[in-house]
């Protein structure tokens, strides 16, 4: 088969070493102008038609670096560290890279060592950042490190258990493993069993995630929450659009980008540093509490009486529908978060609150004439509740097996017996 011919815009007149610089050049363009993902590649074309260019992979490390993809930018670091060993950007991104992978003490290390390797102001870049990282270490452990291992250390065999699950998944065939746990293993399409969560722990975990992302984004919190929305919004993700593959992807991504940025985050100033920092005083720190709690219980009581009056007003209204949505809103949206510490009387209140939903529904019920006929009130109570009355005696037919009274009809006549006396 004759190939066809090129046409002559269509022909590459540069050679391997001009296009590879123009090539690295795009990467560069495109890195300022925010476009990442395009600009690693052409650093990867780049580096395709020359694998020990020091600029391409130092371009490309910073690249990977703003979409923390650190262990790729530590590597391609790394690999241009071997080619140009005495580049100082080289050997500050290296450093820059172990930090970035939360490897605080391994990057002192590095900044230690390779800040030896240079003379004059090139210095004055790793002493700096070495007094960032062992402000981040001594941030990270002490005081505060010692009162949140004791505040939480019942969770950390169900992290460890559940870290060691995902690290190392189990290879064997579904069949087998239900077959080891005595589960049925026969089904064709097996249940996706959802595990239940309470809403109080659910209620916990979503105030846990604000908190965690207005502490490291303040106000751009809002924008996380967001992308999280979209990753499952069936809206966005229609089953019938070719796009919705790319647009799963272009989600899922970015919020991964934001979550490993957001740990690096965590990891340079944790959450119980800052407890400590805001009361150190531990003292002090128990009466806030304690006023905090106060507080609460005081705006609980209140509302819980504001609750039972506006149950008691609609019932007055006769607004069945109304006492029923109310009703079912508060004692499952709010009533069912609260403590029995934050409102000791919980049980009492809710009895309340189903006694008067029960009297509401119980107003709109009335007697039927009829009833007048029966000669005394346990009768009629008997009538209303579907009791047999004790005059009426139940026939409890008497089963023997292998006996005719084991058929579907034993009443029904038995021609074969016939027949055969």
């Amino acid at each position: 088969m004759v190939e066809q011919q090129a046409q002559p815009w269509e022909k590459i007149a540069w050679s391997d070493e001009h296009l590879q610089i123009i090539y690295r050049e795009w990467g560069n363009n495109l890195m300022r102008k925010q476009k990442l993902n395009v600009a690693m590649h052409y650093f990867e074309k780049s580096l395709e038609l020359k694998d020990d260019d020091p600029k391409a992979l130092y371009f490309l490390s910073l690249c990977q670096k703003y979409v923390a993809l650190c262990e790729s930018s530590y590597n391609a670091a790394v690999r241009g560290l071997s080619v140009l060993d005495m580049n100082q950007p080289l050997n500050l991104q290296v450093c820059d890279a172990l930090y970035d992978l939360n490897d605080f003490e391994f990057a002192a290390l590095e900044l230690k060592a390779k800040g030896r390797r240079f003379t004059g102001h090139k210095i004055k870049s790793f002493e700096e950042k070495f007094e960032i990282v062992e402000s981040n270490i001594s941030e990270s452990l002490g005081e505060a490190l010692f009162q949140f291992i004791q505040e939480y250390k019942q969770y950390f065999k169900i992290i460890v258990a559940m870290r060691e699950k995902l690290e190392n998944p189990d290879e064997r065939p579904h069949w087998k493993i239900l077959r080891d746990n005595k589960e049925c293993d026969v089904l064709s399409v097996m249940e996706d069993f959802e595990p239940l969560v309470h809403p109080r722990e659910r209620a916990r975990l979503s105030r846990g995630y604000k908190i965690f992302n207005q502490k490291y984004l303040n106000n751009s919190a809002v924008d996380v929450d967001f992308i999280k929305f979209l990753k499952t919004n069936k809206t966005l993700l229609l089953p019938q659009s070719r796009i919705s593959p790319i647009l799963k992807d272009v989600t899922d991504s970015n919020y991964n980008i934001v979550i490993r940025f957001l740990r690096m985050l965590h990891c340079r100033n944790p959450l119980y540093t800052e407890k400590l920092w805001r009361c150190p005083d531990k003292d002090r720190c128990m009466k806030e509490k304690q006023d905090n709690l106060n507080r609460i219980q005081y705006t609980t009581r209140r509302m819980k009486f504001i609750i039972l009056n506006t149950i008691k007003k609609l019932r007055e209204q006769r607004n069945i529908p109304e006492i029923s949505r109310f009703t079912e809103e508060v004692m499952g949206d709010y009533i069912i978060l609260k403590t029995h510490r934050l409102v000791p009387w919980n049980f009492e209140f809710i009895n309340e609150v189903y006694n008067i939903l029960a009297m509401a529904h119980m107003d709109e019920v009335y007697v039927p004439a009829f009833l007048n006929s029966f000669e005394s009130s346990k009768s009629r109570l008997h009538y209303m509740l579907h009791i047999p009355l004790p005059d009426e005696r139940l026939v409890v037919d008497k089963f023997v097996f292998g006996d005719k009274s084991t058929w579907l009809e034993p009443e029904a006549i038995d021609y074969d017996y016939i027949r055969y006396k």
